[in-house]
């Protein structure tokens, strides 16, 4: 249905290609995942390997340390990808 969308919406053939095309290999913008994120990801990977082998210690091995830990991982990610106010929505502007 978006692919659709782009293809009705765009004023020419070469546009919707461009559009997809931007689509498909992430386009210009801000990146989702910078190097603090994936630093972050890293981390958490590091710490679930010492947990699942059995490095970590016992109180880290709680299900709910471990829920809460990455609760508050996704919670950093979220908040640190937060691009700014959002633009105009394009529908108002009739």
């Amino acid at each position: 249905m978006l692919i659709g969308w782009v293809l009705f919406r765009a004023q020419t053939f070469g546009d919707a290609f461009g559009a997809l095309a931007a689509m498909g290999a992430g386009g210009a913008g801000p990146a989702l995942l910078d190097v603090p994120a994936l630093l972050l990801a890293g981390l958490v990977l590091s710490v679930e390997i010492a947990v699942e082998s059995g490095v970590a210690p016992a109180w880290r091995r709680s299900p709910f340390v471990r829920a809460g830990a990455l609760t508050a991982v996704l919670l950093a990610l979220e908040l640190g990808s937060y691009p700014g106010p959002a633009a105009e929505f394009v529908y108002f502007k009739f």
